[in-house]
């Protein structure tokens, strides 16, 4: 069995300057050849995950276009509720089925503020 998971933290493009408030702690398990997500809701639905452009088995999938990083945020057309996402691992199953690891500006990936990963993503490893 092939297994790596890392502990990171998942950010939202804002304005804002409190770092605790913007990012919130996840766990990224790599799955040969896809990313799981261990995600928290997000702090209210202003807040999504979006996925980068281009997925274990038992992961819910967010398989959502309006994701992509490319996609503006226009306010009152969000198809987002990321803030009562139940905790749990996530397959990003659209574009290259990652989080960014850059800030994207904010109004894109579908949110007012978009997430992206700030840290590494794991390595496989092989579990005996």
């Amino acid at each position: 069995r092939l297994q790596g998971v890392v502990n990171s933290n998942v950010c939202y493009s804002t304005n804002l300057i409190n770092e605790k408030v913007s990012c919130q702690e996840a766990r990224v398990k790599n799955c040969g050849g896809y990313y799981l997500y261990q995600l928290y809701k997000s702090h209210s639905k202003s807040y999504g995950f979006c996925v980068a452009q281009d997925q274990c088995t038992d992961a819910t999938r967010l398989d959502d276009r309006w994701r992509l990083i490319t996609n503006p945020y226009v306010s009152g057309q969000s198809k987002a509720a990321d803030n009562s996402l139940k905790k749990g691992w996530y397959r990003l199953a659209e574009g290259h089925g990652t989080m960014p690891d850059y800030e994207p500006d904010t109004k894109y990936g579908g949110q007012s503020y978009p997430s992206y990963v700030l840290g590494e993503l794991p390595t496989l490893m092989r579990v005996r």
